[in-house]
């Protein structure tokens, strides 16, 4: 079975999911995770070769770590947008629960990766006011 591509419904994006893809193929990790510079109150937290090492609220500084030592960490808002391998399934129980939960637990054991792509355009549609910013976007 090859690898799932998820993509969550209230993205807006221009990422190259082709480099995605590749880098995903390249690194063989469990997931790889798209990966932004942006202002957000919840990140991830990676090591210098971009995986992850831990989750941080920025609002409250609630932190997790995954335990791996690791000299220096860079924060990193998710994208939306990863790649798994079809193996993550047999990692996951039953219930409603958030996969940042999930990406830190395993990241423990196995490699989740992130690729960052700062260029172009991201915007989330969850909100009324977000999804008038990519119409006005759109309209010029």
């Amino acid at each position: 079975m090859t690898d799932l591509s998820l993509y969550n419904v209230d993205i807006v994006s221009d990422l190259d999911l082709p480099a995605l893809n590749k880098f995903h193929l390249e690194n063989k990790g469990l997931a790889t995770l798209a990966v932004r510079n942006r202002p957000a109150y919840r990140v991830y937290l990676v090591d210098n070769a971009g995986r992850i090492r831990g989750w941080k609220n920025r609002s409250t500084g609630e932190q997790i770590l995954t335990g791996i030592p690791v000299e220096s960490l860079n924060e990193i808002a998710f994208s939306g947008m990863h790649i798994v391998k079809p193996e993550i399934f047999n990692y996951m129980s039953e219930g409603v629960y958030s996969l940042t939960a999930l990406y830190l637990d395993l990241a423990k054991e196995h490699e989740i990766y992130t690729y960052r792509e700062d260029k172009g355009f991201w915007f989330d549609i969850g909100t009324p006011d977000n999804l008038e910013e990519v119409r006005r976007f759109y309209s010029t």
